[in-house]
């Protein structure tokens, strides 16, 4: 049951985890776009640059045959005839008529928009060597440089200082068409290597501040959940055995202190209604033994006079029937008072328990007789442990007497003992039917039965409690378990071996 709880730590380090993670991922997302963004506009600027640049030496020459002079030198710029990292330029007019081209472009095409763009073009394109590229275009007029095409009069100061003069309408209206449009482009494989080591060492960062985050949550989380699981570790160690322990309240978190305080409280109450039990099963059981005693025998001499009829004598034996019962609880009760208040602790001695186990099964030979049960020994020899007989006899015996009343009629009872670790083990094994795991745990309460609404047959649910009030007075151990093959067993344990010598 324990195993399938949640766990408050567990949950505490999932749930921060997540959150953290989600809050990592979105930190991280927005500085990628962001930084992303930074290098696509460093490598934008310096397109935009290097093309303004080029546009500079685009001059209109009325001599040429188009009217354009590109001045431009390939060993200025190595760069364009690289052909393992080239760059490439086409210069055209704006109808698209070519006016000059990189090397390396050969009989391909940048493409243009020729749109008349007052402001530069960036796009992204297929380089003609199959690389990812990027590309700019920049739409313009030529600069005059010539004698015959200088300002005119009246032409603006902006006008002269942005080249757009007299001389250059009067251009174009010699020669239409003479907008020209130049693009450039260069590979991108080093701005998206970038952009994917950006990538990569962002994911990095955030794993490695995630598992950091993890580790320092899990040593945090132990830190703060240690008080409660030695709160846990000492409730679980308080049994009707303990019950005079409590829960230490020094080190309890201010939160928890509460808890532990209604905790204590509680246990003290559960001890006090304990107490009362035993005291009232106590008092009960010396009140009701003498007059059980003689109700018992007033019963047993009033049957043996011969002046009674049928009827009256079968009523005496039901009555002497009856009382022997009661005096066979009280004296269980009673079996259980003295184990509890610690009589039979002075009565240790180191004695052959082959001799006791004996002695147990030749008493329950009868009883055994009766159901057709046999009762078979196996033991490691005659071991020498350090028990008070008379308990060990009576504990001993309701097992047994148990095994012939509960077990399957017709099927063996076995008794084995041994030796492991320096202490002893007695067994007793017998086959049993409709018995389920889940009622273990009953088998040592007092007065319990499977079946309440059955009669109890003589028997009322005493043997195996006071197996377990032996048990605790002398510090052994009793378990009960189902064995494969049908097979109920109750082990006895702890029993110290006697040290030659001593």
């Amino acid at each position: 049951m324990l195993a399938a709880m949640r766990s408050i730590r567990n949950r505490m380090i999932v749930y921060v985890l997540a959150g953290g993670g989600l809050l990592l991922a979105a930190g991280a997302t927005f500085l990628q776009v962001r930084i992303g963004d930074v290098l696509q506009e460093g490598f934008d600027d310096a397109l935009v640059s290097k093309v303004s640049a080029l546009a500079t030496l685009v001059t209109v020459d009325p001599e040429s045959y188009t009217g354009i002079e590109f001045n431009f030198g390939d060993e200025f710029m190595p760069e364009f005839e690289d052909e393992d990292g080239a760059e490439y330029f086409q210069l055209v007019f704006a109808d698209g008529r070519p006016i000059e081209h990189s090397k390396q472009l050969g009989l391909g095409s940048l493409g243009f928009r020729a749109g008349g763009d007052a402001e530069p073009v960036l796009r992204d394109l297929v380089l003609p060597d199959g690389r990812r590229g990027r590309a700019v275009e920049l739409d313009f007029i030529p600069q005059n440089e010539g004698e015959d095409f200088g300002p005119w009069i009246g032409d603006s100061d902006e006008e002269v200082h942005a080249g757009v003069s007299g001389a250059t309408r009067d251009f174009e209206a010699r020669f239409p068409g003479a907008g020209v449009t130049l693009v450039l482009a260069r590979s991108r494989e080093g701005l998206d290597r970038d952009m994917g080591m950006l990538r990569v060492a962002t994911v990095s960062v955030n794993l490695a501040i995630l598992v950091g985050l993890g580790l320092v949550l899990l040593a945090a989380g132990r830190m703060v959940t240690r008080p409660m699981t030695r709160i846990g570790r000492d409730l679980m160690a308080i049994d009707p055995s303990s019950i005079t322990s409590r829960v230490e309240l020094d080190g309890c978190p201010r939160e928890i202190a509460p808890l532990v305080v209604q905790v204590n409280a509680m246990l003290e109450r559960f001890q006090a209604g304990l107490e009362r039990e035993k005291r009232f099963s106590s008092d009960v059981a010396h009140e009701l033994r003498s007059p059980v005693t003689k109700l018992r025998l007033m019963a047993e001499v009033a049957g043996m006079d011969p002046h009674l009829a049928d009827e009256q004598r079968e009523v005496f034996d039901d009555l002497d029937e009856a009382a022997r019962r009661l005096e066979s609880i009280v004296h269980g009760l009673l079996l259980i008072s003295r184990a509890e208040s610690g009589g039979g602790r002075e009565d240790l001695e180191a004695v052959g328990i082959m001799s006791l186990v004996e002695g147990v099964a030749q008493d329950a030979a009868a009883a055994l007789a009766e159901r057709g049960m046999g009762l078979h020994l196996k033991g490691s020899g005659d071991c020498t442990w350090v028990v008070d007989p008379a308990h060990f006899t009576i504990a001993l015996s309701n097992l047994v007497e148990n095994a012939a009343s509960h077990g399957a009629a017709g099927t063996p009872i076995e008794i084995s003992w041994g030796e492991s670790g320096g202490t002893g083990q007695v067994r007793v094994r017998n086959a049993v039917t409709g018995l389920e795991q889940a009622e273990l745990d009953h088998l040592f309460d007092r007065f319990w039965r499977k079946d309440p609404a059955r009669p109890s047959d003589g028997h009322f649910g005493l043997g195996l409690s006071i197996v377990r009030a032996v048990c605790e007075l002398l510090g052994w151990k009793a378990r009960a378990r189902l064995v494969e093959g049908g097979l109920f067993e109750v082990e006895l344990s702890g029993m110290p071996v006697a040290v030659e010598g001593e």
